[in-house]
């Protein structure tokens, strides 16, 4: 009957092990979880900053080719060609 008793008690000691292991995983993974969220999280705002960024920078770049001289009015000749190389530089 001891040597039973001295079994169960065994047992039941090495599944409180392996439950506190497994509470002490699951925190961790959980921890790892939030910690991964919140890098998305900046992933996603950066994206988003940059994005806007891009589409900021694509209307310049808009605008600037409204600066272009065609045709004939405005400058002429190699004026308009002076002019629309920086234009094409700046862009």
């Amino acid at each position: 009957m001891d040597r039973e008793k001295i079994a169960a008690h065994a047992r039941g000691q090495n599944m409180r092990t392996q439950a506190l292991q497994k509470q002490s995983a699951a925190r961790d993974l959980s921890g790892k979880q939030i910690a991964i969220e919140h890098k998305i999280e900046r992933l996603e705002k950066a994206l988003s900053s940059l994005s806007k960024d891009l589409n900021h920078a694509n209307t310049w770049k808009n605008e600037l080719l409204k600066l272009k001289t065609k045709g004939t009015r405005g400058f002429h000749g190699s004026r308009r060609n002076k002019a629309n190389d920086n234009v094409d530089q700046t862009i």
